[in-house]
């Protein structure tokens, strides 16, 4: 009975690597950012709610909004790129400050000359049409104006897509490697993650 139970206890453990990465902000880099591109306001953000929290309860969703009334209140900027009728179709957030990720319960804090962006986020009727690539080059863009010198951030390698963009069409290298581990509920939704590790990478 105890070894099912262990078996059962193991299920519900996850291990996730998500990758620090860097990438040099050259005002010359890249073509302009979109006209759709552009910061959102405190009034989006039921609409970034919807955004990220696409599928869930309507419980969580309410929670995902008050996260993000939070992290306006706080002084961080979010970027969207807007489809043609107006809606939002991708998001990002950036900082300056110190800040534990919602989700990864990851400690950031930016060096100088350093912005953080966290959040990247595009709605899947949206994808492979190039508006992460637009909402990540407007990022910079924005970046640049702010007197940052380098972007910085974690990208999981689960979705194969987001490294091969961040990595190999936009030039950002790896710094380190966080495994965490994830603990799950019974219906596999995360409950609890904690930072295992930290591995640099020595390029």
């Amino acid at each position: 009975m105890r070894e099912r139970v262990v078996r059962r206890a193991r299920k519900l453990v996850d291990v996730e690597t998500l990758l620090f990465v860097q990438g040099a902000l050259m005002i010359s880099a890249g073509s302009p950012p979109p006209a759709s591109f552009e910061p959102a306001t405190l009034d989006d953000v039921p609409v970034l709610a919807d955004l990220y929290g696409a599928g869930r309860l309507r419980i969580q969703r309410t929670r995902r909004r008050r996260r993000l009334q939070r992290r306006f209140e706080r002084g961080d900027d979010c970027f969207v790129v807007r489809g043609s009728n107006r809606a939002i179709k991708a998001a990002v957030f950036i900082t300056s400050k110190p800040l534990r990720l919602d989700h990864y319960r990851i400690p950031v804090r930016p060096g100088p000359e350093q912005l953080y962006f966290y959040g990247v986020h595009v709605d899947r009727s949206a994808r492979r049409r190039g508006i992460g690539e637009a909402l990540l080059r407007g990022m910079r863009a924005a970046m640049i104006e702010q007197g940052a010198s380098h972007a910085v951030g974690h990208i999981s390698p689960r979705n194969p897509a987001t490294p091969h963009l961040i990595l190999e069409k936009l030039g950002y290298q790896i710094l380190a490697r966080d495994t965490v581990v994830v603990l799950l509920n019974r219906f596999g939704v995360p409950i609890r993650h904690s930072v295992e590790q930290r591995s640099a990478v020595v390029s």
